[in-house]
């Protein structure tokens, strides 16, 4: 049964699920990081578009989208959790 525990094995590690929109940490301004996904992901500045109009400190909550490829990623805007 070694085979089966093998084919499971990499079928979990292939079949990693997709990022979708998710609200990111700023952790620093200057260079540009953004912790995602409970501090699993660290974003740079290379990686990252942003509106022009829009200034971020460190602490800010933000609205982060992935591209499909999960190579890019768009900041939206600021967040604001709502009641609590």
């Amino acid at each position: 049964m070694w085979d089966v525990g093998l084919a499971s094995m990499f079928k979990e590690r292939d079949n990693k699920g997709k990022t979708g929109p998710c609200i990111g940490l700023v952790m620093n301004v200057t260079p540009l990081k953004i912790s995602i996904l409970n501090g699993e992901v660290t974003l740079q500045g290379e990686h990252l578009y942003m509106a022009d109009n829009l200034i971020l400190k460190q602490g800010d909550e933000v609205f982060i989208i992935p591209t499909e490829s999960e190579q890019t990623f768009f900041i939206t805007n600021k967040a604001k959790k709502v009641g609590g």
